[in-house]
């Protein structure tokens, strides 16, 4: 994606905290044990701002992305310094390693869950 590696991992973290927000938890489990590190991910999303964000941010506060949950991933990936296109482009990234790291199967779910 032509980012830092802090910026990846932020990025990262973003969608996991989404895909975590939109999947059940036994799924998500599956997924997140396709990623040694995803506690860390997960830590490396940047924190959303509740005037930025309103609705997202909210949700987030108990738990969930809420309303605005792309819009969320969407500010966390500004606040990392990335372009709003950028989350268009990992979520393909993102999937694929997946897909190798899990298999297809969770490369699907993962992918239905950004959508």
């Amino acid at each position: 994606m032509g980012s830092t590696t802090k910026q990846a991992e932020g990025a990262a973290g973003s969608l996991f905290r989404l895909a975590k927000t939109r999947m059940t938890p036994e799924n998500f489990s599956k997924v997140a044990s396709a990623v040694p590190a995803m506690d860390q991910l997960l830590a490396a999303a940047p924190a959303l701002d509740a005037k930025a964000a309103g609705a997202g941010a909210l949700g987030q506060a108990v738990g969930k992305e809420g309303v605005g949950d792309l819009a969320g991933v969407a500010q966390s990936f500004r606040k990392l310094g990335l372009k709003g296109d950028a989350v268009k482009k990992a979520v393909p990234v993102l999937t694929n390693y997946i897909g190798k790291t899990g298999g297809g199967d969770l490369a699907k779910l993962l992918g239905e869950s950004l959508r």
